[in-house]
């Protein structure tokens, strides 16, 4: 059997055709102003919902990253090694890097 090929569109079209789209819905919209409304209610009960999400999970990375960059105090809570690992150093070096990073940050 001979493979069909696929049909792929190139990104930079893909992208250019939402664009498009993206303009003519501003222009419908401008225009006509009730003519939307049930893309409007369909926006509004589902995508606002999750854009508020995904707002509210991005602000929650950001101050932990936040947090991460202004080291006033540094806590270990848990080291581990895998078992047939142990007995190696690993916990020690881990530990010396972790205050060694601290120390350079400011957190000691």
């Amino acid at each position: 059997m001979k493979d069909k090929k696929k049909f792929s569109l190139p990104a930079r079209y893909v992208l250019f055709f939402l664009m498009l789209f993206c303009a003519v819905l501003l222009a419908v919209g401008y225009f006509r102003p009730g003519f939307l409304s049930p893309v409007t209610g369909v926006v509004n009960s589902i995508l606002t919902p999750m854009q508020k999400g995904l707002n509210h999970l991005g602000s929650s990375f950001a101050d932990t990253a936040s947090d991460y960059q202004s080291l006033e105090e540094a806590e270990i809570t848990n080291v581990a090694v895998q078992k047939d690992l142990r007995r190696r150093g690993i916990a020690r070096a881990l530990l010396e890097e972790f205050i060694r990073a601290g120390t350079a940050q400011g957190a000691f």
